[in-house]
């Protein structure tokens, strides 16, 4: 079962195509959007059925690791809800904007 997951896909040769698992990510349902940081990091929004979960950002490295774990929340604190339906970075490329498909509420996160 492919769950949880981020794939990638190369071809070789021409016209043959390869699938293999970038990434393994725990816990959630799974990846829900991807920004690609300049140094070839990932920015992972993780959907989420628990309602008691936090929204989280995976940081993948361009190796397939994860490095980091953010939970996403507010200037006053507020978490973000478990359902992250998007990401985008800024284009200063300073920050990744996430959206919460619950609240509506759009999260600005720095990683510089």
């Amino acid at each position: 079962m492919m769950q949880n997951r981020i794939l990638r896909f190369f071809q070789r040769p021409t016209g043959v195509f390869h699938c293999s698992v970038f990434a393994q990510l725990s816990g959630g349902v799974g990846p829900s959007a991807v920004a690609v940081a300049p140094d070839g990091r990932l920015f992972v929004t993780v959907f989420d059925v628990d309602p008691s979960a936090a929204g989280r950002v995976v940081v993948v490295s361009p190796e397939g690791k994860v490095i980091q774990e953010i939970t996403v929340a507010a200037a006053d604190g507020t978490s973000a809800s478990s359902e992250l339906t998007g990401i985008a970075l800024s284009s200063d490329k300073s920050r990744v904007y996430v959206t919460d498909g619950n609240s509506g509420v759009l999260f600005g996160i720095s990683i510089a």
